[in-house]
């Protein structure tokens, strides 16, 4: 048998801590970060605790690249481009990306969820949370802008707020939540925002 070369390397190395990050996602949704502890995640992947450390320094790093992950499903909703899109036409697209990442990963929208509730995540994700912020919410605030808001800001922020929500209620309620039919009721709701351009 002849050795292996770099790129086999890392390969195996790659497919490992894929390994790891989505035994860890899955044990994070559903157990909770705090809960988990590298034992629980070294069983699941079914290695040894110390070979965790050999892909991640600590169960920390682990969280921040599925927050990066979570952070790149988000990413994926279309920038507007000033004075070319439409925005309700853009608020739509929004709405019906947000819908998606929550029909195809509920486990990362269920983590999402406790960026919220577990104190003991608020300090890990508060810097990585406004480098985010800074990208996505001026858009949205541009977007109510150009819809006539009178308060562009905090229409971004109830906009956010029931995207959260929504992910929320479909991840805990799941096959009983109507995510269809909300979809389409948020859709009609921002698209009668058409009539407040100035």
């Amino acid at each position: 048998m002849s050795p292996r070369t770099k790129q086999q390397f890392a390969a195996i190395r790659q497919k490992s801590r894929q390994a790891i990050l989505k035994a860890a996602l899955t044990l994070f949704a559903r157990n909770g970060y705090s809960e988990t502890t590298t034992e629980d995640l070294a069983r699941k992947v079914g290695i040894s605790k110390g070979l965790i450390y050999n892909y991640f320094s600590n169960k920390e790093e682990i969280l921040e690249c599925l927050i990066d992950e979570f952070a790149r499903k988000v990413m994926t909703i279309p920038t507007p481009e000033p004075n070319v899109v439409d925005p309700i036409s853009y608020l739509e697209s929004v709405i019906r990306t947000w819908f998606s990442i929550i029909r195809s990963n509920p486990d990362l929208v269920r983590l999402g969820a406790q960026f919220h509730t577990d104190t003991a995540l608020h300090k890990l994700i508060r810097r990585k949370q406004a480098e985010y912020d800074k990208v996505i919410i001026p858009f949205f605030n541009d977007i109510f802008r150009r819809l006539g808001s009178e308060d562009p800001e905090v229409e971004t922020l109830v906009l956010g707020s029931i995207l959260d929500g929504i992910g929320l209620n479909y991840t805990a309620l799941s096959g009983e939540y109507p995510l269809e039919k909300i979809e389409l009721h948020l859709i009609k709701q921002y698209r009668t925002l058409q009539g407040r351009k100035a």
